[in-house]
């Protein structure tokens, strides 16, 4: 069974370091906390997707338009990196291209667009530590914008 819980701003909800020990308490879900930063967490099964295949989505999605678009044409309007030089970069591996970079994203979780940002960090940065075969966009932060 899938877990979904939403937690309006106030309710109770577990920190952003949690995430760091990909221990989440529901599967589809979001959390605002006190402070305005919050996380969406969405467990996708994706059968045949490999860790580079992930990377690959992540450095390269944000980097022109309708890239994100591609992935959900009705909800997914744009994500435009804010460090297109670093994205682009052929020196750097796909891991590279998009840690320490955000992404301002337009989409639709639901209510209608929104702007997001996602912040995508070192695992280590945020507390994490990658696991082996597991891909290091795995903690994802994000703050309304």
């Amino acid at each position: 069974t899938v877990q979904t819980a939403f937690s309006p701003v106030g309710s109770p909800c577990r920190p952003l370091d949690s995430l760091a020990s990909h221990s989440i308490d529901v599967e589809t879900g979001y959390c605002v906390m006190e402070d305005g930063t919050g996380y969406i967490t969405n467990l996708v099964y994706m059968p045949g997707v490999t860790v580079d295949m992930f990377d690959w989505w992540f450095a390269w999605h944000g980097l022109g338009e309708f890239r994100y678009t591609i992935w959900h044409p009705y909800a997914h309007y744009e994500a435009v990196s804010t460090n297109l030089a670093q994205g682009r970069s052929p020196k750097l591996s796909l891991k590279e291209k998009y840690w320490g970079t955000t992404h301002l994203i337009r989409e639709d979780l639901g209510f209608g667009p929104d702007d997001l940002l996602a912040n995508f960090m070192r695992p280590a940065f945020n507390g994490g530590v990658p696991e082996p075969g597991r891909s290091s966009a795995e903690n994802l932060p994000g703050r309304k914008g």
